[in-house]
């Protein structure tokens, strides 16, 4: 099986008579954590609701193993299915259980509530849940609440993980656990695509994509961590940073 899994070709998008992408081209493999940057309004986001169908591109193909998934040439509902999103705000109905909240991603598919149940368990011990399965989302830490939305959107087993901003909300500690989640999930041979406005999660990518004026202007090779290394690495990264005050600047 070849690793290209997606080939983006002079992808446009405006809103009215606003251009906000411009003739994007990339290439993306199974296995990458690849992390999008850019200022505010760069189009990053666009980009990313485009990849997943919540926006129509203007101009331009997305090829999902080598088929357009524009002209329709693939069932949509099977792209959307190996499509998984993780949201910044979590996105959890706040009167289910985690348990429900995880297995609610289920209901449109032809699965039995047991095996529903089973699946939203499997995947909530996973990302180490197995404990909180009966708590209701306002029970959990915003980390907890981030991995029930990493366990929903694993659970259709999907080809590619997408993510806006999934640690925007979280602390450094917490962030970490996150990354640490999603090397894991790469590792296992999925594509995990996301916006970030952190270095530091760009810097833990194996692949950085900086877009500005709704173009590509970078295109660099990060690293594939473990998720051991990748927390040592933060680990001491924190302590270069304190000691660093012109970075804690920059960083600010």
């Amino acid at each position: 099986m070849s690793d290209n899994i997606i080939t983006i070709k002079h992808l446009k998008k405006h809103y009215q008579a606003l251009p906000v992408l411009l003739d994007i081209n990339l290439e993306v493999n199974r296995g990458d954590v690849i992390s999008i940057i850019g200022a505010s309004g760069s189009g990053k986001s666009t980009f990313l609701r485009c990849l997943n169908l919540l926006e129509i591109p203007d101009h331009g193909e997305i090829l999902y193993c080598n088929k357009n998934i524009l002209k329709e040439e693939l069932n949509l509902n099977k792209y959307r299915s190996d499509v998984g999103m993780i949201f910044q705000s979590f996105n959890l109905v706040p009167h289910l259980t985690i348990l429900d909240n995880v297995a609610l991603a289920l209901t449109l598919s032809n699965v039995k509530r047991s095996e529903q149940v089973e699946r939203a368990k499997e995947m909530l011990e996973k990302v180490g849940l197995k404990d909180h399965i009966h708590k209701k989302p306002n029970q959990l830490s915003g980390g907890q609440m981030q991995r029930v939305a990493i366990a929903r959107a694993l659970i259709n087993d999907p080809e590619m993980i997408v993510a806006d901003e999934p640690t925007g909300s979280l602390d450094s500690q917490t962030t970490q656990q996150i990354l640490d989640i999603i090397t894991q999930i790469a590792q296992e041979g999925k594509l995990v695509l996301l916006v970030t406005h952190s270095e530091h999660v760009a810097e833990c990518s194996s692949r950085v994509i900086r877009i500005a004026d709704g173009q590509i202007v970078e295109d660099r090779q990060g690293i594939t961590l473990t998720p051991k290394e990748t927390a040592e690495t933060a680990k001491t990264k924190e302590i270069s940073k304190n000691l660093n005050f012109a970075g804690a600047i920059k960083l600010a």
